[in-house]
């Protein structure tokens, strides 16, 4: 079953956003030439569908949880001033935010922007104008995974964001690689909703920035690796530095790309 097409898709299930700077100018074509790359990461989208069985209450992660503030980001993120300073900015913008505490030590994080904010920030600023929630930067401490604590991450968000009486769609979206986390998100109610190919631009001093980019709504997912030699790449990315081993690739930028 295909996805539902999000109200600002045109052209066929495809949705095109390109060149979003907003104010910012883009350099001229020789400028970009000599200073610039065109990055193109490709992520799995998934739309939540309320399938799938929801973890019991009696799991070990059950109660920990609590929602990002300030005064948590603070003391949970104290000796690791980027993710501090990144958590803040998303919680300038308005985003959700939901941290696993135990004894004063973070064990997994997972954000969601809303309706009434901006889209994620790995994605082009349009994904904003859909109207729907999308999970993003999750990531959990690499000696508690396969413990069943994002599912309990998704459960928390979906459960919450379902009660929305606005009936706003909820997205999440994912590297192809990344085995556990498509068996997760499918396991907690999700259906694949197409193939998002983000373009980014890098230039000395500035770093890399959104500028664009195309959801194809009908494109299928690959199919899940199901051996444990294949399933021993991939791997859990908490967006602070995602690169993709097949869908990312980097090339002289074009003018006529942007």
């Amino acid at each position: 079953m295909l996805c539902s097409t999000p109200a600002a898709t045109s052209r066929a299930g495809v949705r095109v956003g390109v060149a979003e700077l907003g104010r910012t100018k883009l350099p001229s074509c020789n400028e970009a030439l000599k200073m610039g790359f065109k990055l193109i990461a490709k992520t799995l989208v998934y739309e939540y569908a309320r399938l799938g069985d929801r973890p019991g209450s009696d799991s070990e992660w059950d109660e920990g949880w609590r929602i990002a503030d300030s005064e948590l980001v603070e003391s949970a993120f104290r000796g690791d001033p980027e993710r501090e300073r990144r958590f803040r900015q998303f919680l300038d913008a308005r985003y959700n935010g939901l941290i696993l505490i135990r004894n004063g030590r973070w064990l997994a994080y997972g954000w969601c922007s809303n309706p009434r904010g901006p889209g994620p920030t790995h994605l082009p600023r349009w994904t904003g104008a859909l109207g729907g929630y999308w999970i993003f930067s999750c990531h959990t401490q690499a000696r508690f995974r396969g413990r069943g604590i994002y599912k309990q991450l998704l459960a928390r968000f979906t459960t919450s964001l379902s009660q929305d009486t606005s009936s706003s769609k909820i997205f999440i979206d994912t590297h192809a690689e990344n085995i556990p986390s498509r068996r997760a998100i499918l396991a907690s109610g999700f259906r694949p909703c197409g193939v998002f190919s983000t373009y980014r631009v890098w230039a000395p001093l500035a770093g890399s920035r959104v500028v664009g980019g195309r959801w194809r709504t009908e494109e299928t997912h690959p199919n899940l690796i199901t051996s444990a030699a294949d399933s021993s790449v991939a791997r859990v990315s908490d967006g602070m530095s995602r690169r993709s081993l097949t869908g990312q690739v980097a090339e002289r930028i074009s003018m006529d790309d942007l």
